[in-house]
């Protein structure tokens, strides 16, 4: 269906599928046939003008209630929630970073749901991922992080890979943001040239990557080190060293945020999740936050600095 695009043909092999399934009662994969019979008749209702998007949404919805036992199924219903909404709108916005979070808010609600403790269970663990004194977890902490920002994260698996990347494109706002981290307790004191080596690399990495396509790079180490060695200080050129402190201060305001979204927040109601957007807008930031705080006069990034394109003030 994706590589050939013959949706019609497609629609009329899973028809056959779902009609056959329901005749078995086959409850999720005839839920599945539904998913993608929906999926084949919308496509061909938006690519080649025929058929009707309605009735694709019309499947989508009958394949929910069938498969409505599996947690997916039930992600799916805010997703044609959201459909229908955006079809039925007059208005035309022009998407900015606000809308990119709250997606990313939706995301993972729709995951976690508004019941029960898995939510805070959820922040927690990231909590605890920020705290690590090893770079596995730290890293898996920062793409989690990343993900809730709308950032695109990636965690290169080549020699000398960086420990984490942040990637950001939104409008003509475009960069890249590289992190080494250096936050393990050893008897080491200070941040030495080696550790300012490892950053410049990644982030001559990612230039070479990403600056042609018209990408900011910019370099970091995070640690919870205070000193720079006066060798490392004079190589350091434009990486930046972010406190730990202040990236578990950015978590904090982001959970503090998505709580306040999450209150108001309802997988079926697409209005109440746009009135819970409208409450958390004017905590949210601009584009171009991180790399106006990575890009700030001096070399330690601080809780204040990271925090300081976030507007609002913590209730």
């Amino acid at each position: 269906m994706f590589h050939s695009k013959n949706y019609s043909i497609a629609s009329d092999k899973f028809q056959l599928c779902y009609d056959r399934a329901k005749e078995q009662n086959l409850i999720e994969l005839g839920a599945y046939f539904g998913w993608c019979l929906a999926k084949s008749k919308f496509l061909a209702a938006k690519k080649l003008s025929e058929g009707s998007e309605n009735e694709a949404l019309s499947i989508l919805e009958e394949a929910i209630q069938r498969g409505g036992i599996s947690s997916w199924f039930n992600r799916m219903k805010a997703s044609l929630n959201r459909e229908r909404h955006q079809a039925a709108s007059t208005e035309h916005f022009t998407e900015n970073y606000s809308d990119l979070v709250i997606r990313s808010f939706d995301d993972l609600l729709e995951k976690l749901g508004v019941r029960g403790t898995r939510f805070q269970k959820h922040c927690n663990k990231i909590t605890e991922k920020l705290q690590s004194e090893t770079h596995d977890q730290f890293s898996q902490g920062l793409t989690e992080l990343a993900g809730i920002l709308a950032f695109s994260s990636s965690r290169p698996r080549h020699s000398a890979a960086t420990d984490c990347r942040w990637r950001l494109a939104c409008g003509n706002i475009k960069y890249v943001v590289t992190w080494e981290a250096k936050i393990e307790h050893s008897p080491e004191t200070s941040i030495f040239p080696k550790d300012v080596g490892q950053a410049h690399n990644q982030y001559n990495r990612a230039y070479s990557e990403y600056h042609s396509l018209g990408y900011t790079v910019l370099g970091t180490i995070v640690s919870h080190l205070a000193t720079i060695a006066p060798e490392a200080e004079a190589g350091a050129g434009n990486i930046r060293i972010i406190q730990k402190e202040a990236l578990l201060a950015l978590w904090e305001r982001v959970k503090w945020i998505l709580t306040q979204y999450r209150d108001g927040w309802s997988v079926d109601d697409v209005e109440a999740r746009k009135n819970s957007g409208s409450k958390i807008r004017p905590y949210l930031p601009q584009a171009n936050w991180l790399a106006a705080a990575c890009s700030a006069d001096t070399r330690w990034i601080t809780p204040e600095i990271i925090l300081n394109n976030w507007p609002g003030v913590r209730q």
